[in-house]
């Protein structure tokens, strides 16, 4: 990072958020008004929280455009290890959750046009919210450890700009990947940080679907073991960007 700001790859612009919306929602705006084009990367640090967006404009139908969900959380998760202290574990939480330690630190989230050509989306957004440190008025350390941050887990040291610079740098070499070998290697990457658990409760189609998780199929779809059959909770229609 330089005096000036953070500093990003070539295909990358970075621009600090202008407003106090989140940088997903501005990201958004701007790819819907045309003031945002494919490489656009929004960031902000509003208060101890680190946000970032980047607009892209995909070359694949609307039902592969999740893919770059799990394409952003696997380029935090290397960023993160090579900043972080080894003890600090980083896993993902089906679909968009980012856990340290086993409680929640942020997720990432990812808006779809609904305007298309041919079947491909006019533009996409992909984001990701860290909670850095503490606020003011958040519990004590471990009182709920449905929630941290980085600092609570002794993450203190790493700088929120140095941790934006590495993962964009993290994502645009996972994105050559997707494009070279298809989504496999994301996929793999992604389940090898996935967070274990006994149980899992989804609200899926309108109905709570309770089962043992079991891993992700070929397309990012959760596996659960059920109590009478196997489910596959497919992420465009947990998300709502389902064709």
């Amino acid at each position: 990072m330089s005096a000036a700001g953070p500093q990003f790859p070539p295909l990358l612009n970075g621009h600090r958020a202008k407003g106090s919306l989140a940088s997903l929602d501005e990201a958004i705006a701007g790819a819907r008004a045309g003031t945002l084009r494919a490489g656009d990367l929004l960031w902000s640090l509003d208060g101890n929280e680190l946000q970032m967006g980047i607009v892209l404009e995909p070359e694949v139908a609307r039902a592969r455009c999740h893919e770059m969900l799990f394409v952003l959380m696997v380029a935090f998760g290397d960023a993160f290890g090579v900043l972080s202290p080894p003890e600090v574990s980083i896993t993902h939480d089906w679909p968009d959750g980012i856990l340290a330690n086993d409680a929640r630190v942020g997720g990432a989230a990812i808006a779809i046009s609904a305007q298309e050509t041919e079947g491909v989306p006019g533009w996409m957004v992909v984001a990701l919210n860290i909670r850095m440190a503490p606020n003011m008025g958040d519990p004590e350390p471990g009182l709920d450890r449905r929630w941290t941050t980085l600092w609570d887990e002794g993450c203190g040291e790493i700088e929120a700009l140095e941790l934006l610079e590495a993962t964009a740098r993290h994502f645009l070499a996972w994105v050559h990947t997707w494009q070279e070998a298809g989504f496999e290697p994301v996929h793999n990457a992604w389940v090898r940080r996935m967070a274990e658990r006994d149980t899992a409760s989804h609200c899926y189609e309108g109905r709570k679907v309770t089962g043992q998780p079991l891993g992700l199929d070929e397309h990012g779809g959760l596996l659960l073991r059920c109590e009478d059959e196997m489910r596959a909770l497919q992420i465009p229609v947990y998300l709502g960007i389902a064709p």
